[in-house]
């Protein structure tokens, strides 16, 4: 990870900080209402009634935005970071436990962002004491020449964005994968398609009645592929269960192909992150298996031909539905809290 670099807002807000703590003044951007900024800062100097009152809005939240810049920004983030907290946490620890929440990219990049950001903290926070303010005092000041937390997480962003290349490769994975998973599982409707015609006849799976018609030369045709078929309708039948069955097996053959093709490419072709597979996923088989049952379901209670077809592939469906539902639940419920404020 490149080093990192303050936001040229954050240096010049630096610049204007220290002028006027040469003119004898300290900002203390702290809220009007007594909140942690003001606390910390006048308890760790052991001088809580100096004066130094906040010039900033009429809360901690809106600090950041009165003071215009990325000072007042982040000395703002850290007084509501340090809501509930104890009136002498650390500046620096708020900053850096929102900086954690916030900051996108692998485990790996977060770490290396927060060993870089604290280095530069506490550096900053021995300087300041260095020149005569207390901890605290350098503590806020660090903080606020840094910048906020916003602008950093934003830059890591900006710097960690995937190229457009590398994105087509993982949505092209991605897709592999789902078409391979989605072809097998049309495979096994199949068969558990055929088991359901064995036990309640070919017209439990084919939507074709004695009055539909049924063209001669189809007839003629059905017939000679059947011999033992006593009518063109139960040539029909089963003809056309034949075929429900068949191109559901074909399917799944084409999903293992697919299957065997993403193991070998899925090295160089990375995927999409497991929460976005995982919600696709869930969204194309959950919808699919409910329409399909339901769909099975209003034939039978129509005593309509053919509801086998959709209730041999409603199970498959809504199993790999649920599954990848529980993954998303899974994934959800231990990922980091990345909302801010």
């Amino acid at each position: 990870m490149t080093r990192w670099r303050r936001p040229a807002g954050a240096r010049a807000e630096s610049a204007r900080a220290s002028d006027g703590r040469a003119a004898g003044g300290r900002a203390g951007d702290g809220a009007a209402d007594g909140g942690a900024l003001g606390e910390a800062a006048s308890g760790a100097d052991g001088r809580a009634g100096d004066g130094r009152a906040g010039d900033g809005a009429a809360d901690g939240g809106a600090l950041g935005e009165a003071a215009s810049g990325a000072a007042g920004g982040a000395l703002g983030e850290a007084a509501s970071g340090s809501t509930g907290r104890a009136a002498g946490d650390s500046p620096v620890e708020v900053y850096l436990d929102r900086l954690l929440a916030a900051a996108p990219g692998s485990p790996r990049d977060v770490r290396a962002l927060l060993s870089e950001a604290e280095s530069h903290l506490r550096d900053a926070t021995a300087e300041g004491m260095a020149s005569g303010l207390s901890q605290a005092e350098a503590e806020y000041d660090a903080v606020a020449r840094f910048g906020t937390v916003r602008s950093v997480a934003a830059a890591e962003a900006r710097r960690s964005s995937v190229p457009l290349a590398a994105l087509v490769r993982q949505v092209g994975a991605s897709g592999l994968l789902l078409g391979a998973i989605g072809g097998i599982a049309v495979g096994v409707s199949g068969i558990l398609t055929a088991i359901l015609g064995a036990f309640g006849g070919s017209a439990f799976i084919v939507d074709i009645s004695p009055a539909t018609h049924l063209a001669p030369s189809d007839c003629a045709r059905w017939l000679a592929n059947d011999p033992r078929a006593h009518s063109c309708y139960q040539a029909a039948l089963s003809d056309w269960a034949g075929e429900i069955v068949g191109f559901r097996l074909v399917a799944g053959v084409a999903g293992l192909l697919a299957l065997a093709a993403f193991l070998v490419v899925r090295r160089r072709w990375p995927r999409l992150p497991a929460t976005v597979v995982d919600t696709i996923a869930v969204t194309l088989f959950g919808l699919a298996g409910a329409w399909m049952l339901g769909l099975g379901i209003d034939w039978v209670a129509q005593g309509h031909n053919g509801a086998g077809e959709w209730l041999g592939a409603a199970p498959v469906a809504l199993a790999l539905g649920a599954f990848y539902g529980y993954r998303l639940l899974r994934d959800l419920r231990h990922a980091p809290n990345v909302a801010t404020t």
